[in-house]
């Protein structure tokens, strides 16, 4: 376990970590992204309009399973996947400030590629307030860094991206032993099944059940 990791996101609910993933898996990732976007394989994303976005991609499903154990020991929980998302973002995109919903109990983002002016990946904010008592906290992910982060805690947002494109990953997990446990696979019978077969009735029983009575 690595005790430094560990104790920083139990006390942050976040931990950015560098030169997590192997680049060759990094560069397969990305490679797999442009080929949807080049066949037409992507969706119009609904948080970023002008962006395209793919849900539970098989590439992105093997390396969250793939990194699992990984991450699991870098901050001490034991997880179950829920799902992935991957986002090429388009110029002048803004990711709104937002928090997530629990089968993104425990996520992970990571940067896939980028092509920027200044040569530099877009700043990601997060916020372990909701009251805006601390500052801005702007971070670059170059390709292989991750950040950590408590999806359903913590806001986290993009200002406006001045660039040419940027490819996102997001990884998603909820802690085998939490409140959230039954998102496992997102309602899904395998991490393998496809967006079509997710079973959005069972997350909406899910989340009346976890609403004060």
């Amino acid at each position: 376990m690595h005790e430094d990791y560990t104790v920083r996101f139990e006390k942050e609910r976040y931990v950015v970590i560098r030169n997590f993933f192997d680049m060759k898996d990094v560069q397969r990732m990305s490679k797999r992204m442009w080929y949807l976007k080049y066949n037409n394989l992507l969706t119009q994303d609904d948080q970023c309009p002008g962006s395209f976005s793919v849900y539970a991609d098989p590439i992105q499903s093997e390396m969250q399973e793939l990194y699992r154990r990984k991450l699991e020991d870098h901050i001490g929980y034991k997880l179950f996947p829920t799902y992935t998302y991957s986002r090429i973002y388009s110029p002048r995109e803004v990711l709104h400030r937002h928090s997530d919903r629990p089968s993104c109990e425990i996520s992970i983002t990571t940067t896939l590629d980028f092509d920027t002016f200044d040569n530099e990946p877009w700043d990601i904010y997060i916020c372990r307030t909701k009251e805006n008592l601390e500052p801005r906290r702007p971070y670059k992910l170059y390709p292989g860094d991750i950040l950590i982060y408590r999806g359903c805690e913590l806001d986290h947002w993009r200002d406006a991206f001045f660039g040419v494109s940027q490819t996102q990953a997001f990884l998603h997990y909820v802690d085998a032993n939490g409140p959230y446990a039954e998102c496992k696979y997102d309602f899904r019978p395998s991490l393998g099944s496809t967006h079509d077969t997710k079973n959005l009735y069972a997350e909406n029983d899910f989340n009346e059940r976890l609403s004060p009575k």
